[in-house]
């Protein structure tokens, strides 16, 4: 019978304690941001506190701090996380079939979609406040990822002769102010929703066909 168990138990993967810690830390720092994304719909940056958070989680507000020093550690991985959310999100519009213009067009639904779906994450990551909490240039690299989608699609254009020859990153940056813009007007509720769409829409056709050939 010993026998039979020695060999029951050789024949047992082994137990990967390193790997076990790892996934362990990974699920609980999963679970802090969405606690800290749920409070920041729900009561906006200030009542995003460490304690509020680590209520919602169930734990000390000793291991919130352990896993990112403080609140500016996780309003630095919200804002990198809805970068990445908003990069994924473009980029599946941008790989759509279609012409260069028709794709920019889904570019500019998706960015609105993303925007409306999720306005607390979008003035985390564009408003003011997030200045004063990441305020070294480096904080601003994850826009990058977002907007290379767009710009490398305005130089997929002018190879194809659609969108007229010029500095690729100029146009990016006019076409995401374009973007930007009737999509922070739209959320500060300058309009209805029925008038946000249709002015989305209108605004977004005339900057791109400015670019068009």
């Amino acid at each position: 019978m010993d026998l039979q168990y020695s060999k029951a138990m050789s024949s047992s993967p082994a137990f990967d304690y390193l790997r076990a810690r790892d996934e362990q830390r990974r699920q609980l720092r999963a679970a802090i941001l969405d606690a800290a994304a749920l409070l920041l719909a729900d009561s906006g940056l200030d009542g995003m506190s460490v304690r509020a958070i680590a209520g919602r989680v169930g734990a000390s507000t000793k291991v919130i701090y352990s896993q990112f020093g403080g609140k500016t550690g996780i309003v630095e991985a919200l804002y990198r996380d809805g970068f990445d959310r908003l990069a994924a999100d473009i980029g599946a519009a941008a790989s759509v079939e279609g012409t260069v213009p028709e794709r920019i067009l889904n570019i500019a639904d998706a960015y609105r979609g993303f925007a409306v779906g999720s306005p607390a994450m979008y003035e985390l990551m564009f408003g003011p406040r997030v200045r004063d909490l990441l305020p070294l240039p480096e904080h601003r690299n994850p826009v990058l990822g977002a907007s290379q989608v767009i710009h490398d699609l305005l130089r997929a254009g002018q190879d194809e002769g659609t969108i007229r020859s010029g500095d690729a990153h100029v146009q990016t940056k006019f076409m995401w102010s374009a973007l930007h813009g009737t999509v922070s007007l739209e959320l500060m509720h300058w309009f209805t929703e029925d008038e946000a769409v249709e002015n989305h829409r209108h605004l977004v056709r005339a900057a791109l066909s400015s670019l068009m050939v």
